[in-house]
């Protein structure tokens, strides 16, 4: 009995072929899920630096977050509460991508650009006098010794960059799965 000469399936590389369809949506799909989890530790930040006056909202006082906090961390602004409420667009995304659905990612891309994008080109408008005046006079509160406006410009870039990011993905998804329709054949 002679063994026979097994191929390993790469001299048929003309059945082999995945669609570029397909790939691309694997790929984007992936680079959209990284931006998410991205935005959630962005989301992240902002919630424990609000978590304080969060917290007195609901009339909770904990004592140990109060002496952690005390007359470091900046006031909370109104953007800060609109991002917020930007993780609900993120779990829309997240839940589309496993099943493919394109009304939970229109969902996302709807509420990241009202709650994610539009806050923070409005922060960013509202806080140029205040960046101004950090140029010229070099006057700006502090937190630890480092100027407030200057941290919330270098956490405006990132956010931007990472929603900007996620919008694109979305974009490039929604065009892959817009020929991909559920047609029962009967």
């Amino acid at each position: 009995m002679t063994l026979s000469n097994f191929s390993s399936g790469f001299d048929y590389g003309h059945r082999e072929r995945i669609s570029e369809k397909y790939t691309s949506s694997v790929l984007n799909k992936s680079k959209l899920k990284a931006c998410l989890y991205l935005h959630i530790l962005l989301w992240l930040f902002i919630l424990l630096k609000n978590i304080e006056s969060l917290l007195d909202y609901v009339d909770i006082n904990f004592p140990p977050i109060v002496e952690i906090y005390a007359n470091r961390i900046p006031n909370p602004q109104i953007w800060e509460y609109a991002f917020l409420l930007s993780i609900v667009p993120t779990i829309f995304a997240l839940l589309s991508l496993s099943r493919n659905n394109k009304y939970l990612l229109w969902s996302f891309i709807i509420g990241q650009s009202a709650l994610g994008l539009l806050p923070l080109l409005g922060t960013a408008i509202l806080n140029i006098p205040s960046f101004k005046k950090y140029v010229y006079y070099r006057i700006s509160p502090r937190f630890f010794n480092l100027p407030n406006i200057i941290i919330l410009y270098i956490f405006i870039s990132f956010s931007l960059q990472i929603i900007v990011f996620s919008l694109y993905f979305s974009f490039k998804l929604l065009q892959f799965w817009k020929n991909n329709t559920n047609k029962k054949i009967i």
